[in-house]
């Protein structure tokens, strides 16, 4: 659910860019707009809008916590965060990726 936002954004790209009749200056022009929504696909509002649409679809299948099990071994404890910040993380990262997959320079 949280990457159907950015794989429905790449798929629109790949179908243009497999046109016909597309030239380099559309394939640049479909790229830097994707890029775009790609940054404003990481903007708190954004995360907020599809975290809220995750709750809804999945409502109590969402982990309580995601913190990983480790042994004592007397290191410092592990620090437990909301599942709401985790997959934050894995989306910005799944963002991050995307992105620097399609600029070019």
């Amino acid at each position: 659910m949280v990457s159907v936002d950015l794989y429905s954004v790449t798929n629109e790209l790949s179908k243009t860019l497999q046109s016909s009749d597309m030239t380099v200056s559309d394939a640049a022009a479909a790229v830097q707009k994707v890029l775009s929504c790609v940054s404003d696909l990481r903007s708190n509002q954004q995360w907020s809008r599809i975290w809220q649409r995750c709750l809804e679809s999945a409502e109590t299948q969402i982990p309580q916590t995601a913190t990983k099990k480790l042994i004592d071994t007397g290191s410092d404890p592990v620090i437990s965060v909301t599942p709401e910040v985790y997959y934050r993380r894995v989306f910005y990262e799944l963002l991050d990726v995307a992105h620097n997959e399609l600029k070019y320079d």
